[in-house]
């Protein structure tokens, strides 16, 4: 399911695939539409709710490097 919606979508950055959704539970994660931006130590960076924001996903990656 998950490798069709990345395939289907075009998405092209890493998915967390959770299937016991521990990591739902952890950073409160309450839809599936959710979007939430970790920075590599598992910081919560960036959060967008019900739809993907293309510029504002680059803005916060931005900000990382």
């Amino acid at each position: 399911m998950a490798q069709s919606f990345v395939t289907g979508t075009g998405t092209t950055f890493t998915m967390l695939w959770d299937p016991t959704s521990e990591s739902w539970r952890h950073y409160g994660v309450q839809r599936n539409s959710d979007l939430w931006l970790l920075d590599p130590n598992g910081n919560r960076v960036g959060e967008r709710f019900y739809r993907l924001d293309e510029d504002y996903v680059e803005e916060l990656l931005s900000g990382l490097v």
